[in-house]
């Protein structure tokens, strides 16, 4: 990836809402403009939805402190560092996240933030748990966990119910 697409990959990771109205190129600030002046021969073939994506990322950088810049820059080499499958794995993961209720993102983010604050051997005997949990299962196990969880469904440590037989009348 040269380093033309490098930025361009860069900016529209950084885009947040940042009330940027993006267009034409003449509608973006002189600072917008020199932060994306490797794309404005092209900036008119963009669809309008990723000139948008890049005019915030572009400001978002601007705003950023020295540090920032190179924690992002960092943070963007070790993903181009990544495989291929990876990243696509990665991208798939954000993208359910992204549709779960806000209330599970929090309780999911507040996880990852007691995660982050224990000792790295603990995290990392915590990520080979998870993923010897992870390579055991398989689909029957998947398909018992769905069947327990069903409403009306026997859980663990519950004795068995029989059915109910209809009674019969008396004298019959």
């Amino acid at each position: 990836m040269n380093s033309m697409n490098r930025l361009l990959f860069l900016l529209m990771l950084l885009g947040l809402p940042l009330l940027v109205q993006a267009g034409q190129w003449d509608e973006l600030t002189p600072d917008q403009q020199k932060v994306l002046a490797p794309y404005q021969g092209q900036w008119s073939e963009f669809d309008p939805e990723q000139q948008e994506r890049l005019a915030r990322g572009a400001s978002r950088w601007i705003q950023m402190s020295p540090a920032g810049r190179e924690t992002v820059r960092e943070k963007f080499s070790r993903w181009q560092g990544l495989p291929e499958d990876r990243r696509r794995q990665l991208i798939r993961r954000f993208d359910q996240f992204r549709e779960l209720p806000p209330e599970d993102q929090s309780r999911l983010r507040e996880k990852q933030r007691e995660f982050r604050t224990r000792p790295e051997s603990e995290q990392r005997e915590l990520r080979e748990k998870y993923e010897r949990a992870r390579q055991g299962r398989t689909g029957t196990d998947f398909e018992k966990f769905k069947k327990r969880r069903q409403p009306g469904a026997r859980q663990a440590g519950q004795p068995a119910q029989r059915p109910v037989r209809p009674q019969r009348p008396p004298g019959r």
